[in-house]
């Protein structure tokens, strides 16, 4: 199976998380499975190539999977001891279970908890684009032409990579990649898109689909695709915002030198 051998690769190679590699459609506890198998096994990377997929399934999956343990049970004793304790020292105005459950709820949801982004050099490049589509007019027949602004940051040192295009098709934007990665002259480990539908065709908290010409160009370039979730823009967060006037090119944030 060549999900094998693709998660291997993020892991080993590229030393991704396992939850960085979910634009794979493999659930982590598949990935975690995966990792322990190839672990117990002797399997590094890279796998020899005489190695079939087929081969290597068969090596980390020689049989049926083993059922999950029975997980133990809670200390029920404890339980009652606990909640009898609470009734008696609140005999008159004790909450009622659901009474108890509803404030509770309530209560978590006018939290506001922030989790600040470190960023590595090297490590993640933000895509999507940037607003409204930009007005081209023929300036010899007067037609005019509504076309998208492709954007790339790296996330140290928000260096910027802007491209019209002349639409969203996946060859427009795969293409877009590719001459951004130039002009970074590198590519970074990730990939961070904002659900944009023509790389993201279903959009998961842990199992995002990826197209498949997306995927297959991210594969090209080495490196994995991390969408954000829908509607949650912390995920795509930079440290600091520097105006483009003022941004000077900072080459430290790529890791592998391109051929192109």
């Amino acid at each position: 199976m060549h999900q094998i051998r693709e998660v291997l690769r993020l892991l080993l190679d590229l030393g991704l998380t396992q939850r960085q590699t979910r634009s794979m459609g493999v659930a982590r506890g598949t990935v975690s499975d995966i990792v322990q198998r190839a672990h117990a096994a002797g399997v590094t990377w890279p796998v020899p190539p005489e190695l079939t997929d087929s081969a290597l399934e068969k090596l980390l999956f020689p049989g049926p999977r083993p059922g999950r343990p029975a997980l133990p049970d809670p200390d029920f004793s404890w339980m009652r001891h606990e909640l009898l304790k609470d009734k008696a020292q609140h005999p008159e105005d004790g909450l009622q279970y659901s009474q108890f459950c509803r404030r509770y709820r309530e209560w978590e949801g006018r939290l506001d908890i922030v989790l600040r982004i470190q960023h590595v050099a090297g490590d993640k490049v933000f895509v999507d684009f940037a607003g409204r589509k930009e007005r081209i007019v023929d300036p010899k027949t007067g037609e005019v032409w509504y076309v998208p602004l492709f954007v790339g940051t790296l996330g140290v040192s928000n260096y910027v990579y802007a491209e019209l295009l002349r639409d969203e098709t996946e060859a427009s934007v795969c293409m877009a990649h590719a001459r951004m990665f130039a002009f970074f002259e590198g590519v970074t480990a990730l990939i961070v898109p904002d659900n944009m539908k023509t790389a993201v065709q279903k959009s998961s908290r842990y199992e995002p689909e990826l197209s498949r010409a997306f995927a297959a160009m991210a594969a090209h370039f080495g490196c994995a695709v991390l969408p954000t979730r829908v509607r949650k823009p912390r995920d795509y967060a930079e440290e600091r915002i520097i105006p483009i006037s003022r941004r000077a090119p900072d080459r430290s944030s790529v890791v592998k030198k391109t051929s192109g």
